[in-house]
């Protein structure tokens, strides 16, 4: 977290401390209310215990939950991580679809893929993409390089890491998917959603994620 954040995020609770208590609490709840529910991950988590990931057990749900419901046939995720290892356990219990994981950071790219069960390796493919920074309209972005020349049903993007220069992951604009969803980048999200047109943006102030669909 930047200094600048850090000092956004305390002007807002300065002016109103309530709300923003009430907002903490009500997101406390969802994430214990997530954890309980994803239980059946415990052993899964344990295992891959890597030091320094943030837990989102909310948005773990959510995506576990999502898979689950809309059965989709090809996801990309942007982005590998704990998020890999439940869509493809989501899609191991729906007995149908192919995730293509794609991460910027070759080192991670194969940890990762060493931590995938076996079981699980059928479900989700974790490749080295490397990205490169470009420009789109004036404005820098990420670009991965490696992509598959395929239609995903779904897109998954939380990668590559951004930093004060660079905001924006542009991938997205290449691709004809039926859903978006965006873990945080708000910046990223108001990009696209400048140039998804065709799409609708609904966006969870709570948990900072966006969703995009037809």
């Amino acid at each position: 977290m930047t200094l600048q954040v850090f000092f956004r995020k305390i002007r807002t609770f300065c002016k109103d401390p309530i709300g923003r208590l009430r907002y903490y609490l009500l997101y406390r709840t969802c994430e214990n209310w997530a954890k309980f529910r994803l239980k059946k991950f415990r052993h899964l988590l344990r295992e891959k215990n890597i030091q320094g990931i943030k837990v989102q057990y909310a948005d773990w749900w959510f995506m576990y939950n999502f898979i689950k419901k809309r059965k989709p046939s090809l996801v990309f995720e942007f982005g590998s991580g704990i998020t890999s290892f439940i869509i493809a356990h989501a899609m191991k219990e729906n007995g149908m679809g192919h995730c293509y994981s794609f991460e910027s950071e070759e080192y991670w790219a194969k940890e990762n893929s060493r931590f995938m069960p076996a079981d699980l390796k059928k479900y989700c493919e974790i490749r080295h993409s490397p990205v490169v920074v470009t420009e789109y309209n004036g404005i820098p972005v990420f670009k991965y390089t490696d992509i598959p020349k395929l239609k995903p049903d779904f897109v998954y993007l939380d990668g590559p890491a951004l930093n004060e220069n660079v905001k924006v992951t542009v991938n997205p604009l290449d691709l004809d998917f039926s859903y978006l969803v965006i873990d945080g980048r708000y910046d990223n999200m108001m990009f696209l959603k400048k140039h998804l047109r065709d799409y609708a943006c609904h966006y969870s102030v709570l948990f900072g994620r966006a969703l995009f669909d037809k």
